[in-house]
């Protein structure tokens, strides 16, 4: 990536979650709640600068943070990131899926349409068990993002405050709550959820950006009342900024 930020300060994570490689902090004061205003608009949209077209393998890998620019005592996952690993997730409700732009249709959608997909992943060195993780992704497909995903993500917050969650069809549902935190304005749409548990602290806080044919994704394993807000909203912009 070019014109980079400097380097984040160590991170601190109290968390014991694991992120899957296609997901799949000093603790403060989580952000509250607020509302989330979805708006219906037209799926027809130019999509005519640089960071809104289609794009190559190597342009997407070239926009991802290097080593140099992950917090302090993060190292690269050696099972690395796997961009094109499809999910077998489940929710109840079923429209809960929605906030991890994971639902039947986008799953469908997604293969029909995506061009390419490159990821990273980093760990905390001597994180604990299971490691936290950060990851950054990006996706381009052969059309425009629809608009409509991130207006059905913002609009199941309304019903998933309580839900359960399980990654495969033989694991354990886990109970989760799903709540709007805070990202920059920026791309064509921004969506940015907290999902995870209260009571064990543990969650995953994650940053989307839409911009035309692209897609981007931020997550970081976090503790529920830690705050990745601004270090997200970094990576996500830094991103868009290297597919332009």
């Amino acid at each position: 990536m070019t014109g980079r930020l400097a380097p984040f300060a160590t991170l601190a994570v109290t968390a014991a979650l694991a992120l899957s490689a296609c997901g799949d902090d000093a603790p403060v004061e989580p952000t509250e709640p607020t509302t989330v205003t979805v708006t219906n608009t037209p799926e027809a949209e130019v999509a005519d600068a640089p960071e809104q077209q289609e794009l190559t393998a190597k342009k997407l890998k070239a926009a991802l943070p290097t080593l140099e620019e992950v917090p302090a005592g993060f190292v690269k996952h050696p099972d690395g990131f796997d961009a094109a690993l499809k999910s077998k997730r489940t929710t109840d409700p079923e429209t809960c899926l929605a906030a991890y732009f994971d639902t039947p249709e986008i799953r469908e959608w997604r293969d029909k349409h995506v061009s390419e997909g490159e990821g990273v992943r980093y760990a905390q060195k001597n994180g604990g068990t299971p490691t936290p993780q950060l990851s950054v992704a990006i996706w381009t497909f052969d059309e425009p993002y629809p608009q409509r995903f991130f207006d059905e993500a913002g609009a199941s917050l309304a019903e998933c405050a309580k839900f359960t969650s399980r990654t495969a069809p033989d694991a354990n549902d886990i109970e989760q709550t799903a709540q709007h935190i805070g990202s920059p304005v920026i791309g064509d749409q921004t969506f940015a959820v907290r999902i995870g548990n209260e009571e064990t602290d543990i969650a995953v806080d994650y940053i989307w950006v839409r911009s035309g044919h692209n897609l981007i994704s931020a997550r970081m394993i976090t503790g529920f009342r830690a705050n990745n807000e601004e270090r997200l909203g970094k990576f996500v912009t830094e991103a868009l900024e290297d597919l332009k």
